[in-house]
């Protein structure tokens, strides 16, 4: 595959990007919602004051509460040359690392945090993923012989797909997925032939997305393995018994490079507490036919508005699998005509005919999933694989669409598209505006319940007024969408010889209009300054935070909603506070209250602070420490404990007592294996206390206490890992260099012209 089309490709990727986030990349916006705090959290109204209540987009509210927090954590850690895989600030301390949502162990972000600052670092890592995910598609897709104008065009389209932008605000979905497009390049290049550069590209490329993802995403790839060899050997014996081993071989060698992420979650995933799964019943089983509104996803409704696949026990359904009308129409059409093949020679005749297959299975498994109970432990967030295999499929369509008469389907593509204009007009005109009194009663009464919504009204009143111009032509991308069904239907229309290279290349574009029109809108992009004046802190906040020290106060956050809290979910780490609430995806067993915990203090909470109703802030009586205690023969002494030093891995505390002899150390943060203590230089066992807490007998009560955390197989499984993944990197970098000298010599542009007028003069002689 030539490079000078790739490159090509990668400056339209990057030039559309600058055109949508200009000014994230330069560091005045970041990407976060940062204003869903000022709008949803009563305690940071100081944010930005004035603020009308109504955030740009609350689905992403994951985002600002849980990502971006503990983000800044593992940044600051990165900088100093550690990895936080403990942070003692929410939960009363937890593994942060283990906890693979937050996407800590992605090589692209480790090594953006280590030479940039943070918001720069945050950005760039959305942004290049973006970029990557984009390139991966194009390149698989110009190995299956698509034509660049087709590749550039759908690869742009699976980059923003719908998926790729509703799950933005969740890093480890985007990073997983960059590394799919590469895992089918290089297992097509594994069934053409045992190529070691392959067998070690693929492990490579299953290594990032173990590292890029978590142990929900780590299920997706044994499914897209079985998937790709059904697809691939299908009737084969012989195909079967070569291409298996190799597939395998790959993931172990993938799994051996991700071995020292794969541990901590994996042992993570033991100590946790398993929150009980949500139920399944029959009605969940119509998200299966209605993902088909991926053809028109606006039926359904739209995320600043109410969303009707929530009947279903999902969200926002249609755009799950949203690749564009055009994209959506011609994988469809593949589907629905059978494959059949191009003129064009391509490159890789047989990976090419197994490709409908691979994607048709793998749409299939994802409507299997939808319509049972397997959807509460693999989610929606398997779709980006989905709309890679629609890209793929529409990749197959397309060439016919450019050469072939299709009067047909474009009668009916234009007559759908002025029906659906029409639709649209009285839906958003006449029908829905009757509505919205309605709608906005029944999302008031939900919200004051609190049963499924926090209580946000003005929110929910801007839900009820926007459901007419969401489903309207008033929406952009629903405008955009039409507009490409009605250039879809006139270009098919027309006879073929009449048709121009231009058109097609309109008519794709217009296509990708509606997905970029969804991204700038979904997507979200806020002033630096709001950032700054977060970070700065309010009243509470401040009187809170500690002086230089990491969890120097343990504060009880426990008032029901987020909108009451003074740190919501993870927000104590902007601030250095310990909290015993939070948000983590696997939890484990911690000091959920205080008043649920063990009576050491006799009846002392084991908080040092707390929010009355009144929302004012109450400090406990000093006296003794919330997060260490010593007794005596059983009884809590004042000893004067002073924590030294304390960071991600490491906690030093200095104990000043009065030389009663041996006693008991209690430390109340939620214990965790890893933890191993030594005293004055000597070790001491730390044990496991009433299950939450960790405890250890010391000779005195007068001296050092250093405790530091190391998680499971840390030093051998680096070892490992590493000595792995140069053996694979050295693969491709000795196969890239002989292919370079294999490469015909080709004379300077100068010299091939005298070449070739010396041979016309040879000829006439």
């Amino acid at each position: 595959m030539r490079s000078r089309p790739a490159l090509l490709f990668l400056a339209m990727s990057f030039g559309l990007l600058a055109a949508l986030f200009f000014r994230a990349m330069l560091g005045t916006h970041l990407l976060a919602p940062l204003d869903l705090a000022p709008a949803l959290f009563k305690h940071y109204a100081w944010v930005q004051p004035g603020h009308t209540g109504v955030p740009e987009n609350h689905y992403i509210i994951d985002q600002l509460t849980y990502d971006l927090p503990l983000q800044r954590q593992i940044h600051a850690a990165v900088q100093q040359g550690q990895l936080p895989w403990w942070t003692p600030l929410d939960l009363g301390g937890r593994p942060l690392l283990a906890d693979a949502h937050i996407n800590g162990f992605d090589p692209l972000r480790l090594l953006l945090y280590r030479v940039l600052p943070f918001e720069a670092a945050y950005n760039w890592n959305l942004l290049l993923h973006s970029v990557l995910a984009g390139l991966g598609a194009f390149c698989l897709l110009r190995s299956l012989g698509s034509r660049p104008l087709i590749a550039g065009l759908l690869a742009l389209t699976w980059q923003f797909s719908g998926p790729m932008t509703l799950y933005f605000g969740h890093p480890w979905i985007q990073s997983a997925f960059v590394a799919y497009p590469f895992l089918w390049l290089a297992w097509n290049r594994l069934a053409q032939g045992t190529s070691w550069p392959a067998l070690a590209g693929a492990s490579l490329a299953a290594a990032w997305a173990l590292l890029g993802g978590n142990l929900q995403s780590h299920a997706y790839l044994p499914l897209f393995a079985g998937a790709w060899l059904v697809g691939t050997c299908w009737k084969s014996p012989s195909q079967w018994r070569r291409l298996l081993p190799m597939i395998a071989l790959s993931g172990i060698l993938g799994a051996t490079i991700a071995s020292p992420a794969l541990a901590v979650e994996l042992d993570l995933y033991r100590q946790a507490q398993r929150l009980p799964a949500m139920s399944f019943r029959l009605i969940h089983a119509g998200a299966a036919p209605a993902s088909f509104t991926f053809l028109f996803p606006w039926a359904l409704g739209t995320f600043r508005t109410v969303d009707l696949s929530k009947l279903f026990g999902q969200s926002t359904l249609g755009f799950q699998l949203f690749v564009g009308i055009p994209a959506a129409i011609a994988a469809l059409a593949t589907i629905l005509t059978g494959f059949r093949a191009s003129r064009e020679t391509p490159a890789n005749e047989p990976s090419r005919a197994a490709t409908p297959r691979i994607a048709g299975l793998l749409l299939l498994g994802y409507l299997a999933i939808l319509a049972t109970p397997a959807v509460l432990f693999l989610y929606t967030r398997i779709a980006p694989m989905m709309t890679l295999a629609l890209v793929v499929l529409a990749a197959e369509f397309f060439p016919r669409l450019e050469r072939e008469p299709m009067p047909r389907l474009g009668r009916l593509l234009w007559r759908g598209g002025w029906g659906l204009l029409v639709a649209a007009v009285l839906a958003g005109f006449a029908i829905l505006p009757r509505l919205e009194p309605k709608l906005e009663a029944a999302l008031l009464r939900r919200g004051a319940e609190g049963t499924q919504m926090d209580n946000a009204p003005e929110l929910r009143r801007a839900q009820a007024r926007r459901l007419a111009e969401e489903l309207s032509p008033a929406n952009p991308e629903l405008l955009l969408g039409l507009a490409s069904v009605l250039a879809l239907g006139w270009y098919c229309r027309r006879p073929a010889e009449q048709r121009q290279p231009w058109q097609f290349a309109a008519v794709g574009i217009l296509g990708l209009l509606p997905l970029v029109a969804f991204h700038v809108r979904f997507a979200p992009s806020h002033p630096r300054e709001l950032w700054d004046r977060l970070l700065a802190g309010g009243p509470l906040q401040n009187e809170l935070r500690p002086a230089g020290k990491m969890g120097a106060v343990r504060f009880e956050d426990t008032l029901a909603g987020l909108h009451q809290q003074v740190f919501p979910n993870c927000f104590s780490q902007l601030y250095g506070v310990q909290t015993l609430h939070g948000y983590a995806a696997l939890r484990p067993p911690h000091l959920l209250t205080t008043t649920n915990g063990p009576n050491l203090l006799g009846g002392r909470p084991l908080t040092d602070a707390a929010l009355s109703d009144a929302g004012k802030l109450q400090r406990l009586e000093a006296g003794y420490s919330a997060r260490w205690i010593v007794r005596h023969v059983g009884v809590p002494q004042t000893s004067a404990i002073a924590a030294v030093r304390e960071s991600w891995n490491t906690l030093e505390l200095v104990l000043s007592g009065h030389g009663s002899g041996p006693v008991e150390f209690i430390w109340t943060d939620t214990y965790a294996p890893g933890w191993r203590a030594d005293f004055n230089g000597g070790p001491v066992t730390l044990e496991r206390f009433k299950r939450l807490f960790s405890r250890a007998t010391l000779p005195s009560d007068s001296g050092t206490l250093r405790l530091t955390y190391h998680p499971a197989g840390e030093g051998p499984l680096r070892w490992l890992a590493g000595g792995t993944a140069l053996l694979c990197g050295l693969t491709l970098v000795f196969a890239a260099r002989r292919n370079r000298s294999r490469r015909p010599y080709r004379l300077p542009i100068r010299d091939r012209a005298r070449s070739r007028v010396s041979f016309s003069f040879a000829v006439r002689l």
